[in-house]
């Protein structure tokens, strides 16, 4: 029965969908207010309901206008006729008028009385079935499924014959609910009255629920998130060991020594480096995975380290140009390479040649235009020279003069700047170039005394002597097959060199400008630390430098190099804004299914960037506060006060008046003054903070503000500075008030 009602229900929504605007509006009830739709029909059932047993009461009524004519129509039929024609159109005319009644009665009762007796009966069926009792419906005989197409029979049995049991049951059928039966009426009343309430209240309920609004259908936007400053914390010492950097390094560890399942890795060195102080060293594996009784490696253990050797070649050119003997950067090679030159049919600007009345080219009369190869692009990735030269190996043994020669029947790659492209061949010819302008004449050499020797990294080398074969780790393919340790020759530069994880922590705290030996001067660094250019998507880096391959990670730009040679695997990791360093070394392939030195910093920021911030240090106070403190205003605009605050005295700059205190929030009015020397502060907002603020329809930059300068005016003679200037906000003249101003409140 319950089946029946959904179904009839379905069949009703999509007729009132179809059959015009009343009906629409009912079908719309029923989908998007199914509540007040059932509370308004329930009504309408129930009143049906107690008017027709009041009907069942009254006596039948007289005979309907069709049954009349009926009637007439019979006893005609019995009687002769007089004008047969005539009679034939009179009985044509009361037939149609019958058949037109007929459909009215049709479409009244099907829709009414027809299918609201069906509901009845199954509200019926269903509550003795709730109240586990038969109920013999004899008495509701009315065809529980009835036939629409039977209406369209004009046989017997069709709507008609339907229509006239519908009437005879409708005058003969005798009261339902008899004595005891009573009590079933009054209950179903009762039971649909408090149904018909609480459909009421949950209609009320939803309407007065928030709607939503016309403006709202828009799609959603979410805001932006406040970016917080500074960017990266003050770097300040640390005292250790620092419990959320010794959570981390622990979790490093345990990244590590799992990755030493990987098939082929029998040894790995690592170490993390931070200033100048090594935090963290780790030692895996087996110095040789063949042999049993082989001991643990070290952080003196020496490596292949690859394409790392490819830092050297950079820093003799960033060293050779602050001496300058490179007069720039973006010198283009012929400069120092005359018989230089290479096709570059790729190139977006290329003059055309000239040519005779011929139509042949000349050869004389004019000089040939340089390149756009230049020493900056071949020490990042963007000169657009091959991988190596053109028929060679890593182990080809040439001259560089000879490299020159094969470079003029090759054609470059890509056009240089334009995209990223890895050449190993850029590097070997950047060094063995550069390295005839120097007094040493040779590359090798000039690294040994430049840099190896003042950084105190001797146990890093080009040659594989017999010491460094004692302490060298073995190196194995994936396979676990031994790798041959070959020399590369020419591409020496690129890629030869030995070196162990204490060296190159060495290395990169000179890099991070940390330790007491410095390579470069801190500009030059800066510049070697920096990208160039964006790679695409299809390169394995996201920017490229000067030799660095840089990725994003925590918000930080970490410079990396890594090198994979036969056996072998290197990675030298920095983050400069936390002078961070990190060295792993491998004897065996990089395990291929994770990035380690991405996930050993993936812990590793978080960790430094907490400690630092919680480990920064108050501004330091002045010897006196007395000659900075009191009333300033700036053309009598803006006004600040500057006292003392804080159990040191650490001066405080606050800002105050009737505009400042109804924009800026009570948090931000206040700066500190860190004392730098003499009368000179510099401006120290929070320890983070948001860098900008609304004000009105402006902004107030406070990341402008944080860290810049603020010069205090010679004192006068009552020992007071009158005024002072920040000259990187272009604030001048900022004078004394004797006494705190008044405001009016007009």
């Amino acid at each position: 029965m319950l089946g029946d009602l959904i179904f009839f229900l379905r069949s009703f929504h999509g007729f009132l969908a179809s059959s015009g605007t009343t009906g629409a509006i009912l079908a719309w009830l029923i989908s998007f207010k199914p509540a007040l739709f059932g509370f308004l029909f329930l009504l309408l059932l129930l009143s049906n309901w107690l008017l027709k047993h009041e009907l069942n009461q009254a006596p039948c009524q007289p005979q309907t206008v069709c049954q009349r004519v009926q009637t007439e129509l019979a006893e005609k039929a019995k009687a002769p006729e007089v004008n047969p024609n005539y009679a034939t159109e009179r009985e044509l005319e009361k037939m149609n008028v019958c058949f037109a009644l007929q459909d009215k009665v049709l479409e009244r009762l099907l829709f009414s009385e027809m299918k609201l007796k069906a509901l009845e009966n199954q509200m019926f069926i269903i509550w003795n079935k709730l109240n586990h009792r038969r109920w013999h419906s004899r008495h509701r005989n009315f065809s529980r499924r009835f036939s629409w197409t039977a209406g369209l029979n004009p046989q017997g049995s069709g709507i008609f014959h339907a229509l006239e049991r519908m009437k005879t049951r409708a005058c003969h059928q005798p009261r339902l609910l008899k004595g005891k039966k009573k009590w079933l009426s009054r209950a179903l009343i009762g039971f649909l009255f408090l149904f018909s309430v609480a459909m009421t209240g949950c209609f009320l309920w939803q309407y007065h629920l928030p709607k939503l609004q016309t403006g709202s259908l828009k799609p959603e936007v979410t805001p932006a998130p406040v970016k917080m400053c500074p960017h990266h914390p003050e770097l300040v010492p640390l005292a250790h060991p620092l419990p959320v950097l010794k959570e981390a390094l622990e979790k490093v560890d345990g990244i590590l020594r799992k990755a030493m399942l990987a098939p082929g890795l029998a040894a790995m060195s690592a170490l993390v480096v931070h200033n100048d102080t090594v935090l963290w060293t780790g030692n895996f594996g087996k110095k040789n995975g063949s042999d049993p009784n082989s001991g643990t490696p070290n952080e003196y253990t020496i490596y292949r380290i690859a394409s790392i050797s490819k830092i050297f070649p950079v820093l003799m050119l960033y060293r050779l140009w602050e001496e300058g003997t490179v007069a720039s950067l973006d010198d283009p090679l012929e400069r120092y390479a005359s018989t230089f030159s290479i096709n570059n049919p790729l190139g977006k600007t290329q003059d055309p040649e000239p040519q005779d009345p011929a139509g042949e080219f000349e050869e004389m009369g004019s000089l040939p235009k340089p390149s756009s190869v230049t020493l900056r692009r071949m020490a990042s990735q963007l000169s657009g020279l091959p991988r190596r030269l053109r028929g060679t190996s890593l182990l080809w043994r040439g001259s560089t003069q000879e490299a020159l020669s094969l470079l003029r029947d090759d054609v470059l790659v890509a056009d240089p700047g334009s995209r990223c492209h890895y050449s190993t061949l850029a590097f070997s010819l950047l060094a063995h170039v550069l390295a005839a302008h120097t007094a040493q004449g040779n590359y090798e050499r000039w690294v040994s005394e430049q840099v190896l020797e003042p950084l105190g990294m001797s146990d890093t080398s080009f040659t594989l002597t017999g010491a460094v074969r004692a302490r060298l780790a073995a190196g194995f393919y994936g396979s676990g097959r031994s790798a041959p340790l070959y020399d590369l020759g020419w591409y020496r530069p690129s890629g030869q060199m030995y070196s162990t994880a204490a060296d190159l922590a060495r290395l990169a705290v000179a890099l991070l400008g940390a330790g007491p030996r410095r390579l470069l001067r801190p500009d030059s660094l800066a510049t070697l630390l920096s990208p160039l250019r964006t790679c695409a998507h299809g390169y394995f880096a996201q920017e490229t430098g000067t030799p660095w391959e840089f990725h994003e990670q925590h918000g930080y730009r970490v410079a990396r190099k890594d090198g994979d040679l036969d056996g072998y695997a290197a990675s030298l990791a920095l983050v400069p804004p936390l002078r961070l360093g990190f060295v792993l070394l491998l004897a065996g392939p990089r395990p291929p299914t994770r990035d380690l030195v991405a996930d050993a910093l993936d812990l590793l920021l978080p960790a430094l960037e907490h400690a630092l911030r919680d480990a920064e240090r108050a501004p330091a106070p002045p010897p006196s506060a007395r000659p900075f403190a009191g009333f300033f205003t700036f053309a009598n605009r803006t006004f600040y006060e500057v006292r003392a605050a804080g159990p040191r005295g650490e001066l405080r700059l606050r800002q105050f008046g009737p505009r400042v205190e109804a924009l800026v929030p009570a948090a931000f009015r206040s700066i500190a003054l860190r004392h730098v020397r003499g009368r000179i502060f510099q401006l120290h907002v929070a320890r983070e903070f948001p860098c900008t603020l609304p004000l009105a329809d402006a902004w107030l930059s406070l990341e402008a503000q944080h860290g810049q300068l603020v010069r205090f005016y010679p004192l006068d003679r009552h020992g007071l500075a009158p005024g002072f200037d920040v000259p990187g906000l272009n604030t001048y003249g900022v004078l004394r008030l004797q006494r705190r101003p008044v405001f009016s409140s007009q």
